[in-house]
């Protein structure tokens, strides 16, 4: 299984970033972001989000559990394919949990 701290590696080296370019934009140290990628350290759940959103992987890919950097498309919904009736129940729906 790949490790975290090899795909932290990776995917900073494919951009030609240096520690310090990523620390900066993590707003943590060069040190932490060594000790991420010698697995020295795991980031926290917060961390996480920020460097698969830095990155813009998923979550799932940093951590091993899938070989897909992008979420598979034919699981998100598109709302070109949804009917006019089902969009006004999306949108309820959005309107509804943003006033909880």
């Amino acid at each position: 299984m790949v490790e975290l701290a090899d795909r932290l590696r990776e995917l900073r080296q494919e951009r030609g970033w240096t520690q310090g370019r990523v620390a900066e934009r993590l707003g943590v140290t060069p040190s932490v972001i060594s000790a991420y990628e010698n697995g020295i350290r795991q980031p926290s759940y917060e961390v996480l989000i920020k460097l698969a959103r830095l990155y813009g992987v998923t979550s799932d890919y940093l951590l091993g559990i899938s070989g897909r950097r992008t979420p598979d498309s034919q699981h998100l919904v598109s709302l070109d394919r949804l009917s006019p009736t089902n969009i006004a129940l999306v949108s309820q729906l959005i309107r509804a949990l943003g006033e909880m």
